[in-house]
């Protein structure tokens, strides 16, 4: 848990504020990255080698030997964002106006953040080099790895538009004040339907489920 509260996020936020004729610069008010509430689990099981072994076995084969598996589970609370008064039409060009703020700075929070990760892998030990009395040789370890990131694909949003708190809509098409522009569009369909195309942006998410398949060799 925090409470990461200030004057200003970053060393812009003051001439933001100016800017954006705010009244009062001294307000504190909560951090663009103030997580109220962040959960962490992560769950291994990981087998041994040899007398420590409680794996199966084929033909007295230690299959799992030193093969693991780990799931880790991420959570975390909405971070703040500052609402504003009416749409601002993302998707236009040449389009001024400026947001008019609703609320406190910093006063609604996005969607919580979840996440789940993956992991299996199986260590392989060996010696290299010529064997000679004492069986001296360097030992080495081959790790082989299967990782899936965001296991379970979740669209988790990382920027919202601040008049409607989603990741995929400005609220312009909705506006009222919209329609005659829209009405008086070439093909009013066609314009509605590649404005919420360009509303509904990949990077107002996080990224989604990735697989890695990898080797780590040691000596």
């Amino acid at each position: 848990m925090q409470f990461a509260e200030g004057t200003g996020s970053d060393d812009r936020s003051q001439l933001n504020l100016v800017n954006a004729n705010q009244p009062n610069f001294r307000t504190i008010n909560p951090l663009n990255y103030d997580a109220r509430h962040t959960i962490n689990l992560s769950l291994t099981y990981e087998y041994g080698q040899g007398k420590d072994y409680n794996g199966p076995t084929i033909k007295n084969v230690q299959i799992l030997s030193n093969a693991g598996i780990n799931l880790q589970m991420l959570a975390r609370s909405g971070t703040p964002y500052t609402e504003q008064v009416a749409p601002t039409p993302e998707a236009l060009e040449g389009q001024p106006g400026r947001p008019v703020t609703k609320g406190s700075i910093n006063g609604a929070r996005k969607p919580w953040y979840f996440r789940v990760n993956f992991r299996v892998w199986k260590d392989f030990n060996f010696k290299v080099g010529k064997k000679e009395k004492g069986d001296d040789r360097r030992e080495c370890g081959l790790q082989i790895y299967l990782q899936i990131q965001n296991l379970l694909n979740t669209k988790n949003p990382v920027a919202v538009y601040r008049y409607t708190g989603t990741p995929n809509d400005d609220g312009y098409l909705s506006d009222p004040a919209s329609l005659s522009a829209i009405q008086s569009a070439l093909n009013p369909q066609a314009y509605r339907d590649q404005y919420a195309a360009y509303t509904d942006r990949g990077y107002n998410y996080s990224l989604p489920r990735r697989i890695y398949l990898g080797a780590v060799f040691s000596f």
